[in-house]
């Protein structure tokens, strides 16, 4: 996820194995010997001139571990203008993140029923940290830019709740459309405001990267048009 890759490579990176590394920011599904081994070079490379520098662009959570401190984030940009709503965000955030590691049906059915609250609770505080952005980043402690990253989560959690939203109505379609439109949203960001003078490297898998997925022929009404479609678009001469 966008947060936990973000978490460990500030946190993490210089002091943690390639094993904790994974464990703090991928899918467990991809953590194998062989991707240690990716993580350690990572780790490695972080005291050279040129460190491979670890990010997310997924909207999903990635790492329960990883996860945990993403309301705390929020709290921490937001408490030096208005530490009661600060509070309310990490209350919220932390309660989100609890859901998604719970049951899955009752997820799903609560996000059914919650999505339009959900919905305007984080355009309210992408929309707040926009609004103040500029005073937020001189009371932050941390890195002013990390407030533009806030917003961006912000944004990039409406894109996972409406990917909760339509598998609950068991629409796959626009489950996966939300999802890799958050995701390629994620990367323009990395590549435009976060990281605007490095060189990326999409670390994916095959279908969220394919760049013409909706023109693939299938049995389907529709394919869905996934992340590699929009970077394509968006980054073509750069590919």
């Amino acid at each position: 996820g966008m947060y936990e890759c973000f978490f460990t490579q500030k946190n993490l990176i210089n002091n943690s194995n390639g094993r904790e590394l994974m464990r703090n920011s991928i899918f467990a599904v991809w953590s194998t010997d062989e991707v240690e081994e990716l993580f350690t070079y990572i780790a490695e490379t972080q005291n050279t001139p040129n460190p491979i520098i670890l990010a997310g662009f997924d909207v999903q959570f990635s790492s329960v571990s990883g996860s945990e401190k993403r309301g705390t984030f929020f709290y921490d940009l937001i408490v030096g203008l208005d530490s009661a709503y600060a509070k309310s965000i990490q209350l919220l955030d932390n309660n989100y993140r609890q859901k998604n590691f719970g049951n899955f049906d009752a997820l799903l059915k609560d996000i059914n029923v919650n999505r339009e609250n959900l919905i305007t609770r984080y355009t309210g505080l992408a929309e707040y940290l926009l609004a103040n952005q500029a005073e937020i980043a001189e009371k932050y402690p941390g890195d002013p830019l990390e407030v533009s990253l806030g917003i961006q989560l912000a944004n990039s959690i409406i894109y996972h709740i409406n990917q909760h939203y339509w598998a609950s109505v068991g629409d796959n379609t626009k489950l996966l459309n939300s999802r890799d439109e958050g995701m390629a949203r994620n990367v323009s960001f990395l590549v435009n405001t976060f990281y605007p003078d490095e060189k990326m490297m999409i670390w994916a898998h095959n279908f969220h990267i394919r760049h013409a997925n909706s023109q693939i022929p299938t049995q389907s009404t529709s394919n869905p048009i996934v992340m590699g479609e929009w970077v394509h678009e968006e980054f073509l001469a750069e590919l």
